[in-house]
């Protein structure tokens, strides 16, 4: 589970650190808590 949101975090800061990516922070601000869930579900998994 570390592996996985250690990975999940390299990928949000590479996303971060392109010209072209909106701010990584102002779309986590402006999700709603089922984007969050649905990011999480997505990108880790579920069990």
């Amino acid at each position: 589970m570390t592996a996985r949101l250690q990975q999940l975090m390299k990928r949000l800061d590479a996303a971060a650190d392109a010209d072209d990516t909106p701010d990584v922070s102002a779309k986590i601000e402006a999700a709603t808590a089922d984007d969050i869930f649905d990011l999480i579900d997505n990108e880790i998994g579920t069990r």
